[in-house]
């Protein structure tokens, strides 16, 4: 989801004359990286692998090394997540929350390893938020769940089964792409496949392809997550709402299945604390039919849950990529789009 740009971000980035190359050594680093180290770290005690998924990070941030940048060829996420950090957190340590960025989606990694192993090993969940918002929900309509690249979001959504509802996943096949390394790829389609035991029956399945399956899940009033915080292109399909103090063009996708399905809609993140215990924010659950402003409250409440866990979003380096829209003046009814 993450690199959905991957093609366009390679041409982004190389537009910028100080930007880092990636080495040799760090592209075939990662056979190592995902393809023993994580499985090795999923065998070990939860504080010992706590201790090197946070080593891991802080080096995968000293030396850029997000697979993601590994696989466009160049260093540009340390880059944009600290210009995010400006925006979103002014009084506090950009190269401190670009660190924390960096182990975040090293947690999530290992996490996605433990479930790859159909294990949740160590990890203790606290499932009353999300259940106290599933309480709103209704067995006659399904169930659209907003989430973010956000902590270890992988457990939150598998939160969904553990709690009894048939989940389907959606994702994308962007880590087939023939740039990105094959144990990167081995690594999520293990993920995947093992993190399905917890969904009571449910699938991840690719958004690109599988996208009538997630309209017929819903019709069935099953429930189907959504990973909602990625830009819209400005040309392309989309709703402007108000994000972080501008006017920021949006994907639409899981409000039109909801929509178009009749369906509820709500949102949530799950934050994970040193100690492996999994909590869940959760907003309302909203129905499109009579909440006009569900939107808007449904990227409120992923606002702020965001700002008040500085460093948990790893998508932050996307946020210069969102269309914005300016008012020319306070009586013009145009509007200057731009990008941050």
């Amino acid at each position: 989801m993450r690199a959905r740009r991957l093609n366009g971000m390679k041409e982004d980035v190389n537009d910028n004359s100080k930007v880092s190359q990636v080495s040799r050594w760090a592209w075939r680093w990662q056979a190592i990286d995902y393809g023993f180290l994580l499985p090795l770290m999923s065998r070990l005690p939860y504080g010992l692998a706590h201790a090197l998924s946070q080593w891991r990070g802080a080096l995968n941030a000293k030396w850029g090394r997000d697979w993601a940048e590994l696989s466009v060829g160049v260093k540009y996420i340390a880059e944009r997540t600290a210009k995010a950090a400006q925006e979103l957190w002014p009084r506090l340590s950009s190269p401190a929350l670009v660190q924390q960025r960096y182990q975040a989606i090293a947690r999530e990694e290992w996490h996605g390893n433990l479930l790859g192993q159909g294990s949740l090993k160590g990890l203790s969940c606290n499932l009353a938020g999300l259940e106290k918002m599933l309480q709103q929900a209704s067995p006659h309509k399904g169930l659209v769940v907003l989430t973010a690249h956000f902590d270890s979001f992988i457990v939150g959504m598998v939160g969904l089964g553990l709690c009894g509802r048939k989940t389907s996943v959606t994702t994308s096949n962007v880590y087939e792409h023939e740039q990105v390394h094959s144990a990167v790829s081995a690594f999520f389609n293990r993920k995947y496949r093992g993190a399905e035991k917890f969904l009571n029956g449910g699938k991840f399945m690719h958004v690109e392809t599988s996208l009538r399956a997630f309209y017929k899940a819903l019709q069935r009033k099953e429930t189907v997550v959504v990973v909602a915080d990625v830009p819209a292109t400005l040309d392309g399909q989309g709703e402007w709402l108000t994000w972080f103090g501008k006017q920021r063009k949006v994907a639409n996708g899981g409000f039109r299945m909801a929509i178009e399905t009749d369906s509820l809609i709500c949102a949530m993140v799950s934050v994970t604390n040193d100690e492996g215990e999994v909590s869940w924010l959760c907003s309302d659950v909203y129905n499109p039919e009579t909440d006009t402003h569900f939107a808007q409250s449904l990227f409120g409440f992923f606002e702020t849950s965001i700002l008040e866990n500085p460093g948990k979003w790893w998508a932050s380096h996307l946020l210069q990529d969102y269309p914005v829209r300016i008012a020319l003046s306070s009586n013009a009814q145009a509007s200057e789009v731009t990008h941050d």
